[in-house]
């Protein structure tokens, strides 16, 4: 489970983690990010990733950004949605960049989180721009979108932010082969 939470209350939440049975390991730290297991007679039973920012080597989304466009609705004190925009940016980074791989899970998030939403798909854009993965958003959109095709048979995005995204990688001279070869790939799950 990956959580976000404030920087200001980054230690409070390692220390709540910790009190309820949760052991921090120490030495699988990474930047922004710590893990935390709770174990059943030396079973794992729930791994824990605290993170403080959408950080994989750099910052993905600003985390300014996430906390003031979080969803009104609060699921207890301290625990709140992300909104539409940030989950979509959040779950592309995730995969694209840490896992590389797509999972049956990271495709249905996406579509749950497009299901019945008006999104903001100049928002995505520009966050992505912004913290300079462009490309590699791009990229997850035709991802996600052969993927989807293959499996539920339907489009995932509009075919405008589709066409924008091959128009975008069309401009990279380097890309422009990828993102062709990424669109005709025989979809694998996870799809790498």
């Amino acid at each position: 489970l990956d959580v976000l939470v404030r920087e200001e209350d980054f230690a409070r939440a390692g220390d709540l983690l910790y009190r309820d049975g949760f052991v921090e390991l120490k030495n699988i730290r990474e930047p922004h990010k710590y893990l935390y297991k709770r174990f059943d007679c030396g079973e794992e039973v729930i791994a824990v990733h605290l993170h403080s920012r959408v950080f994989w080597g750099a910052t993905f989304v600003n985390p300014e950004a996430i906390w003031a466009r979080v969803d009104g609705q609060v699921f207890d004190d301290v625990v709140f949605p992300l909104s539409a925009e940030d989950c979509l940016l959040t779950t592309l980074a995730h995969s694209f960049y840490e896992n590389s791989a797509i999972t049956l899970f990271d495709l249905c998030v996406v579509k749950q989180t497009l299901s019945n939403r008006e999104i903001d798909w100049e928002y995505l854009k520009n966050t992505a721009s912004d913290n300079k993965w462009e490309d590699g958003f791009c990229l997850s959109l035709l991802a996600y979108s052969r993927l989807n095709q293959a499996v539920f048979g339907d489009n995932l995005f509009p075919v405008d932010v589709i066409v924008k995204a091959r128009q975008t990688l069309g401009q990279r001279f380097l890309l422009r082969g990828v993102a062709k070869r990424l669109e005709r790939a025989e979809p694998t799950m996870p799809f790498y």
